[in-house]
């Protein structure tokens, strides 16, 4: 069969609107009561012409209806396929509040992090910063970050820049990656702190060896401010720091 678009004079990209104009205005052109008076040879060729019309409007016609019954299935398909995602992420909010209101450090952690990013849970950042808070005071490296960065800030609690620093230097202690990396900006710009090439190096190298390959970028920018007795300073101090910490554990 032609392209039934072609047949009612149509681009392929037509609306169903546009098909129906265009089909009821060939119809009624084609229409074999319109040629009862012509010859037999007018009549036969307006016939097969109004029969391709009628077979082309009914192709396309079932073409949409297949791509209507596609976009349907796939909406319900989605929205089935989302009930279940919302539904398993507010059971995890459910059993990880039992547990954090036990007393259980990471679950206090965890919780911090579904109000923060509003999994299961509305999101909030005062009940965020509630429980990073709770799991921080019991040593949660992570959490001692989170909470530092929400009083960097301003979310959930006022702008405390003192409160920041204390919070991401134990997390930075801890050995929480990040929380080196966050340090190091700090001595290599000064902010909040006096600015300090040496230990800026120290804690980018203990957090690149920790895999923050950001870190290792921004030790060997700051080598270029550094004498090499610095430099080597520097990295006697990380790993000391290192050595220490792997004893420590």
């Amino acid at each position: 069969m032609i392209d039934p678009y072609k047949i009612l004079d149509l681009e392929p990209h037509a609306t169903l609107e546009e098909v129906k104009s265009a089909y009821k205005e060939l119809a009624q052109i084609y229409h074999p009561d319109k040629h009862t008076n012509h010859s037999s040879s007018v009549q036969k060729r307006a016939h097969e012409k109004f029969s391709k019309i009628n077979q082309a409007y009914g192709a396309i016609k079932l073409i949409y209806g297949k791509e209507r019954r596609f976009k349907k299935e796939k909406k319900e398909n989605e929205k089935k396929n989302k009930e279940p995602k919302q539904h398993k992420e507010k059971n995890d909010f459910e059993e990880t509040l039992k547990r954090a209101e036990r007393g259980y450090a990471n679950s206090q952690f965890n919780l911090g992090i579904m109000y923060d990013q509003g999994k299961g849970v509305l999101q909030d950042d005062k009940e965020a910063f509630k429980w990073y808070r709770l799991a921080a005071e019991q040593g949660v490296a992570q959490a001692q970050f989170n909470l530092g960065l929400r009083y960097e800030k301003g979310e959930g609690v006022p702008n405390d820049d003192k409160e920041a620093l204390r919070w991401c230097r134990l997390a930075a202690e801890r050995g929480d990656a990040s929380a080196q990396y966050n340090l190091g900006l700090r001595y290599g710009t000064g902010e909040g702190v006096p600015q300090n090439y040496v230990l800026a190096h120290m804690w980018f190298n203990i957090s690149g060896f920790q895999g923050m390959e950001a870190a290792n970028k921004n030790r060997d920018v700051s080598e270029k401010r550094m004498s090499s007795e610095q430099i080597e300073r520097a990295k006697e101090m990380a790993r000391n720091w290192i050595q220490k910490k792997s004893k420590s554990i």
